[in-house]
């Protein structure tokens, strides 16, 4: 089964190819996710290339849409605290290591207050 996504010549993409297995997926399903991770990219790119006025509103939610999307299709439980691509986000201020350490994952999103991306909801 094809786990990879070509972009530009190199490979972009890999998913775990035992966790592909595992769950059961199809070659449909994997090119789902494969594109689903392609346009997280796309996202991030963007970001990057805009200033932040011009995404801040809908890249966030984008983000969160499409984790939920992938999430749905690898056959997990759709939960919002097992997210980790709106880290990648470009200004994002929240604690990288905390929100991806294995002792803290899954229980909740750790958002920096001053963050000008995430902390600006919490007001």
């Amino acid at each position: 089964m094809n786990c990879e996504l070509i972009r530009e010549g190199k490979r972009a993409i890999f998913l775990n190819s035992r966790l592909v297995d595992r769950q059961g997926l199809n070659q449909d399903t994997v090119n789902e996710i494969l594109t689903c991770h392609a346009e997280l990219d796309d996202i991030i790119m963007e970001c990057n290339a805009t200033p932040i006025e011009k995404w801040v509103d809908t890249a966030p939610k984008r983000i969160e849409e499409i984790g939920f999307k992938m999430q749905g299709l690898w056959g997990f439980t759709q939960d919002a605290n097992y997210h980790t691509h709106w880290l990648r986000i470009p200004d994002c201020q929240c604690p990288k290591m905390d929100n991806t350490d294995p002792v803290y994952y899954g229980r909740g999103k750790i958002i920096s207050g001053g963050c000008p991306v995430h902390g600006r909801h919490l007001v």
